[in-house]
């Protein structure tokens, strides 16, 4: 081989090889673009996961928030309706008490005898007193003892427990001892209930 031919294939043989390692920096410029991208990608997917599983978050917060906001305004019309009711009670005490006499007794025995409810009574006062063991005491009035007629068409309300009134029967009072408020009217007993003694 000449000289020239030797020359000419050490040529080729550079460019071939020049070429060969032009054309794979590109192929690894790309594994690497390709796995950089892929890590971006990889890297996006979990924000967004992130980005949901906050949202989720969120809206559940938001339900909350409204459920919040639900029981508020019911709240609210519940306390207006109370403030109503306070209102109204307050107007009703105020009229029985510019239209009756109120008194208080203790019932010592009752019983049905021709259509009509027998009240044995002791009327009493509840005076404030400290020394008492409940902080009151009863005081006999000069009214004493008496015997009360009732007719059928006056309500009678009974404690059924220290802080609730229920309208009873004749018969549940005949077997029932307790501190009475009545109302009477025109010197008639028109409305009784019972009053919580400690």
């Amino acid at each position: 081989m000449s000289k020239r031919n030797l020359i000419a294939m050490i040529g080729v043989l550079s460019l071939l090889f020049t070429v060969g390692c032009t054309n794979k920096e590109p192929v690894t410029q790309s594994d690497g673009l390709v796995n950089e991208l892929d890590s971006k990608v990889k890297e996006l997917e979990l924000k967004v996961q992130q980005q949901q599983s906050l949202l989720e978050e969120h809206q559940e917060q938001l339900t909350k928030v409204n459920e919040l906001e639900v029981l508020s305004e019911n709240l609210i019309r519940r306390e207006e309706s109370n403030v109503n009711f306070h209102d109204n009670v307050y107007m009703l005490t105020q009229l029985i008490q510019r239209t009756t006499i109120s008194k208080t007794a203790m019932l010592n025995k009752a019983e049905i005898k021709d259509e009509k409810l027998l009240l044995d009574v002791t009327y009493t006062n509840k005076i404030q007193d400290d020394e008492a063991p409940n902080g009151f005491r009863l005081e006999e009035t000069s009214e004493g003892t008496k015997t009360v007629s009732i007719s059928k068409d006056v309500p009678i309300f009974l404690l059924s427990d220290p802080s609730r009134l229920k309208e009873v029967e004749w018969k549940q009072v005949v077997n029932h001892r307790g501190f009475l408020q009545l109302f009477e009217k025109d010197g008639e007993v028109v409305f009784i209930w019972e009053m919580y003694l400690p």
